[in-house]
């Protein structure tokens, strides 16, 4: 059995709280039913990214805390 389809059949027990609630309550049964047809999971990955974007504070921390080296600039 591939990763993906284990993953889309524990999907109901995966999500907990604001992701429970969204798929559960907020997201269509058609919406549903073609995320768990396509293959693979970018597509659920993708839709919780936009969902749950990260908290501005902790993308502020990341690009204060990024950075590059002469080593990093040079391979590009």
């Amino acid at each position: 059995m591939q990763d993906s389809t284990r993953v889309k059949e524990l999907l109901e027990i995966c999500f907990q709280g604001d992701a429970a609630l969204w798929w559960n309550n907020k997201l269509d049964t058609v919406w549903q039913a073609g995320y768990l047809a396509m293959p693979g999971v970018e597509d659920i990955c993708k839709a919780l990214e936009s969902q749950f974007p990260p908290p501005p504070a902790w993308a502020i921390s990341m690009f204060n805390t990024t950075q590059y080296s002469v080593k990093d600039c040079c391979s590009r």
